[in-house]
């Protein structure tokens, strides 16, 4: 029975609300006229993106559908280096760089597991399948205590766990990908989800080719969520993500293969949550790893191999009590175990000069957290929440404690209009060391001990919010201040390691760092066209003496950025979608002379990270439309245009193995259409 009043409690509110939504010309109605009924069909059009505050936004996988594509798949991470303080990556870099903040410094997780490297095809789109995926929740700055012990951001990939009808097949068929998605609601106390996608990038390989430079690739993934409800207070839930990725690129006029790049993912967890009258109680476990492996080939003579990964486990709890209708307290624990396995490398070739490989070393670390959360609606224009998060960690042998606190301020200073406040302290215990800047998955991770001690940031931020002409527009914009301790930096060239029997862990150095800027958005919410403009305007700062005697910025830092996201909908079967990007280059310490001595190759660099990449600009396309079928079966059409224009981002510097020249490379200088066709029952 609660079941039922709520279901009609809801279906009344829903049709009240499409009744008035429908006068605004924000839904579109067809009525059909029969002898003894009027049938309403409603579809009420709810954006993409739903701004929570000036640092917290939620986006809804569904609506970005009407978006463009890359080989006819909706991919959730592209969309999130849409918004604001969310940097936007080339086709040659992965990962999610929040308001200046490192990819390792985001804590990404699917339903409670973290996730190390969440990329397919070099950030062209990421390894989550949005079939699979229900909500996107983003914080960028004003985190609560339960966060997890990260410097940046957090973004959380949110599975459903209730399927709405008994079986529900869908089949996506791409020029370049193809995917499957079930859903069941086996019987009234479980659900079944299952997706999985595969591309075939072989068969067109020749017409990526460019620059004398032949890439190929392929890659597997596969997510699956079984959710059982004993009763209707509780929901166990089991989910798994695992992904497999192979990069090859050859050198078609030197014959060489420059590079080949595999890497795998995985991430599960079990959860439970129960609902106890003004209690909920959250337990979960997980586990979750990462593994890569790269040869790289500068001439016959010469090749490195390398690989490395990191596997973590843990269990978590969180206790959310309702003390009053203005009060309410969260707290709970958190312990996680990791193996770390750093880079291990081999060089071989006439032109090694006796380089000393890295033997393979596992490291382990453990770290305990338990966190609390008090928040006070005082009334109905201000609220606060005040927190903090108590660690304990053991890396390598050295023990470190830490103690962050956090405090979130709201005030409404007008109908529609808030301002906020953050203040608080981050750590975090593990390291990612970027040792190639190809924007490659070469990226590795070392845990925090007596030599790399954890990074810690003191963090600031205000932001506003505010709703226009009738709450149509809204409009936010947050200034943020992060002060970095123990930030490190791997400044050993490619160069040097290969030809100067270097040790990388000789050249990974800490010092501090300064992330602060502006992000503003504006965003459409209601009619028939919605989307929103994002401007960010940032720095990302670091001084490290033995890297160089003068503040440096950020090997990811983007000065400026500017992203356009448009959608129209005609009607119920068809719509358009654009998203255009406009960022400043990131930086790149460029080699100005090589040469020999003693029979070694030196290299002479210029300042670090002093150069900087040229402007970054793409404009992507794509139309839908969808054929109504009968007993609620549908076809989905999908056609989309990355790159419409052509352009050529450069994505990184290569070198020239026999004239030691740079130059600068871009994997995709054309056009690439996609074309998708869904079936859905």
């Amino acid at each position: 029975m609660p079941r039922v009043s709520l279901l009609l409690l809801c279906l009344t509110l829903t049709l009240s609300v499409v009744a008035q939504v429908a006068l605004q010309n924000d839904t579109t109605i067809e009525a059909y006229r029969d002898v003894e009924e009027v049938q309403v069909k409603g579809k009420l059009l709810t954006p993409a993106m739903n701004q929570v505050s000036s640092s917290s936004f939620s986006l809804n996988v569904k609506e970005l559908q009407a978006l463009p594509k890359l080989m006819g798949q909706t991919d959730p991470l592209y969309f999130l280096q849409t918004l604001a303080g969310v940097q936007v990556n080339n086709e040659a870099q992965g990962g999610i760089f929040i308001q200046g903040c490192d990819n390792a410094h985001t804590m990404l997780t699917l339903n409670d597991a973290p996730v190390f490297y969440p990329s397919h095809v070099l950030n062209l789109f990421s390894a989550f399948n949005a079939s699979h995926i229900d909500r996107i929740n983003v914080v960028m700055s004003a985190h609560t205590a339960a966060d997890a012990n990260r410097l940046g951001g957090a973004v959380t990939m949110i599975t459903p766990i209730r399927a709405a009808s008994p079986f529900n097949f869908s089949a996506n068929v791409g020029l370049l990908c193809s995917d499957i998605h079930l859903r069941s609601h086996c019987s009234e106390k479980s659900d079944l989800f299952f997706s999985g996608r595969a591309s075939y990038f072989s068969i067109y390989k020749g017409l990526l080719k460019t620059d004398g430079i032949q890439p190929d690739y392929n890659f597997q993934d596969f997510n699956f969520t079984y959710a059982y409800h004993p009763t209707n207070k509780d929901d166990i839930v089991f989910s798994a993500f695992a992904g497999n990725d192979r990069l090859t690129a050859d050198h078609t006029t030197a014959d060489l293969r420059l590079f080949d790049v595999s890497w795998q993912n995985l991430a599960s967890s079990l959860y439970w949550d129960r609902r106890e009258g003004e209690t909920n109680f959250h337990t979960a476990v997980f586990l979750s790893g990462y593994h890569n492996r790269f040869l790289f080939d500068l001439q016959k003579e010469l090749n490195l191999n390398g690989r490395s990964s990191i596997g973590s486990a843990g269990v978590k709890h969180s206790t959310d009590i309702r003390l009053s209708n203005r009060m309410s307290l969260k707290a709970g624990a958190e312990y996680t175990a990791t193996r770390y396995a750093p880079l291990t490398f081999a060089v071989h070739g006439d032109f090694a000069f006796n380089v000393t490989s890295m033997p393979k070393t596992l490291l382990y670390a453990h770290e305990a957290s338990v966190f609390t959360d008090f928040t006070h609606q005082v009334n109905t224009l201000f609220r606060y929440s005040v927190g903090a998060r108590a660690t304990i960690y053991n890396g390598n042998s050295r023990t470190f404690f830490q103690f962050d606190p956090r405090a979130n301020f709201s005030l409404q200073v007008a109908s529609g209009h808030f301002l906020y406040l953050h203040a608080g302290t981050y750590s975090q215990n593990n390291h990612s060391i970027n040792l190639i800047s190809t924007g490659l998955p070469t990226d590795f991770y070392i845990p925090a001990d007596a030599d790399f001690k954890p990074e810690y940031a003191l963090s600031a931020s205000i932001g506003y919010k505010g709703a226009f002409l009738r709450d149509k527009y809204i409009v936010s914009a947050e200034v943020y201040f992060k002060q970095l301790y123990n930030a490190v930096e791997c400044s050993v060239s490619l160069l040097d390691l290969l030809y100067n029997n270097a040790v990388y862990t000789d050249f990974i150095y800490a010092g501090t760092g300064q992330n602060y800027g502006l992000d503003v958005t504006l965003q459409k919410v209601k009619g028939k066209f919605s989307g929103y403009l994002t401007y960010s305007l940032g720095w990302a700062k670091r001084f490290i003496p033995e890297v160089s005697d003068k503040p440096f910025d950020s090997s990811h830092s983007r000065r400026h950025q500017l992203v356009a996201t448009g959608s129209y909908h005609f009607n119920t079967s068809w719509s358009v979608g654009a998203v255009f990007t406009l960022a400043t280059g990131t930086p790149y310490t460029k080699p100005e002379a090589a040469y020999l001595l003693n029979g070694r190759v030196v290299a002479r660099m210029g300042a670090y990270n002093g150069e900087h990449l040229p402007l970054t600009h793409r404009l992507d396309l794509s139309a839908n439309y969808t054929l109504h079928l009968k007993n609620n079966q549908s076809l989905d059409f999908n056609l989309s245009l990355y790159n419409v224009y052509c352009h050529k981002n450069v994505q990184f510097i290569t070198y020239s193995p026999q004239h030691f020249r740079i130059r600068q490379t871009g994997l995709l200088s054309m056009i690439i259409p996609s074309l998708s066709i869904r079936f859905s029952m």
